[in-house]
């Protein structure tokens, strides 16, 4: 069987994000100043890493003066930022950010935005459209990267059709985003979200910027779990990240129950820590495995360090996405593809985008066993069905490298209507600011 996918759309894109920048010579910087800001996670670091690695940026993090904690946050939190500086806590952030760049005075600052992205705690976060209000009353350049958008139809996953909570939500969600419409680019990783944005929420189509997430391509390091004989070679099915109500891992158990007796060369492997805000999920989970499959062909490998987790994806055949809504389903997708591992999807909106061109017959329906049965007894018994994938994986994924990405986020800067401003008093006539038009990226409208 053969996948297809448009490569020419693929290099067509990189190419406009990987453009030559426009100059930028505010307050006559030989480098751009940006103050990223946000929690000490994945995205923040490999995004500072990357703009930090061009000639056009000078980038600083604006980070947690501790760890944060609670049943918001995991447990997982990642170094190396060249130029940290701790600036706030979760009660005091607001005043704490806005003091330091006043004291800085950075180009840009680009805000690193989930929902509880600055405390471990819901309600500290309505303060948040304030800080962003009166960056903008300051004259600061505000960009804001939002991972996640609760629709509509999410909420009503989470609460139920038609519920009065979903209703109240969506609506509280309105006003909140509105508020951060007000920022000066928005910038998301899906044409999807952006659409929701402008349809559900009624932000300014013409500050949101599109740009992917970026992919590390890693290389294998260290040992692996095949050669330290833990899974003695099988063909590994892995589910992992966060276990999570989310992520329908009781319909993945049940499709792997399903064909297990006709792969005893396989075996499903599920890593990641307990959801601090579900802690009860997991151990049901473990009940249904224990219950489903035979104990030689199921596995529970905890939380595992950043060594152990890419020896364990470097092994496996197969990762399966089962999430049952489009929501906070990026970042494993971008983790396992970095290895160019090939991948049971559920054919939700992120994921369906995110994959496009992807073989069909490898997107399952949510909640659907069967469906699930069928896709990952296609990649364990059909060695070209399972190579196509990885080929397809490793292509999208050098075309989505940090240090592509990062220079469609330096171009997403351009967006904000205070640089060209400042960018056309200094150029003058003599010089181009591109008639102040926003930079666009492929497939956005």
């Amino acid at each position: 069987m053969k996948i297809s996918f448009s490569k020419s759309r693929i290099v067509l894109y990189a190419r406009s994000i990987h453009s030559s920048p426009i100059p930028f010579p505010i307050e006559n910087h030989n480098r751009l100043k940006v103050a990223l800001i946000g929690d000490a996670n994945s995205y923040t670091q490999q995004l500072a890493e990357a703009l930090g690695a061009t000639a056009q940026v000078d980038c600083f993090f604006y980070g947690p003066k501790k760890p944060l904690r609670g049943p918001t946050k995991g447990s997982v939190r990642f170094r190396g930022f060249k130029t940290y500086k701790p600036t706030w806590t979760e009660r005091l952030y607001p005043f704490q950010i806005i003091r330091q760049s006043l004291r800085d005075r950075p180009d840009v600052l680009h805000i690193d935005f989930t929902i509880t992205e600055f405390s471990s705690e819901y309600l500290n976060m309505v303060s948040f459209p304030l800080l962003v209000a009166v960056l903008r009353l300051l004259r600061l350049k505000v960009v804001l990267t939002i991972h996640d958008v609760l629709s509509r139809h999410v909420l009503e996953e989470l609460y139920g059709e038609g519920s009065l909570k979903a209703k109240f939500a969506h609506f509280g969600l309105l006003f909140y985003l509105r508020f951060l419409g007000l920022s000066d680019a928005i910038i998301v990783h899906l044409n999807f979200l952006r659409d929701t944005l402008i349809r559900e929420f009624f932000i300014d189509p013409r500050k949101i910027v599109v740009v992917p997430f970026g992919v590390s391509i890693i290389r294998p390091e260290g040992h692996s779990f095949a050669q330290n004989g833990r899974f003695n070679g099988k063909k590994v099915v892995l589910a992992f990240g966060v276990v999570a109500p989310r992520k329908g891992l009781e319909y993945v158990i049940h499709g792997f129950s399903l064909i297990a007796s006709k792969h005893p060369d396989a075996i499903l492997v599920l890593a990641g820590p307990r959801d601090t805000r579900r802690p009860e999920y997991l151990d049901s989970i473990l009940a249904i495995a224990r219950s489903a499959i035979d104990s030689r062909q199921f596995s529970y490998a905890g939380y595992l360090d950043e060594t152990s987790a890419n020896s364990l994806i470097f092994e496996s055949r197969v990762a399966v996405l089962s999430y049952l809504y489009a929501c906070a389903t990026t970042s494993i997708l971008y983790w396992v593809m970095s290895y160019g591992m090939p991948v049971v999807a559920s054919a939700i909106e992120t994921l369906l985008e995110e994959l496009k061109g992807y073989d069909r017959s490898l997107f399952v329906g949510p909640k659907d066993p069967a469906e699930i049965a069928r896709a990952l007894d296609l990649v364990l018994t059909d060695d070209v069905v399972a190579a196509n994938a990885t080929k397809y994986m490793k292509t999208k994924a050098s075309f989505h490298s940090w240090g592509l990405v990062a220079q469609g986020i330096i171009n997403a800067y351009w967006q904000t209507p205070l640089v060209h401003r400042s960018a056309k008093a200094s150029l003058g006539n003599g010089g181009s600011a591109r008639n102040g038009r926003p930079v666009k990226l492929l497939g956005q409208k």
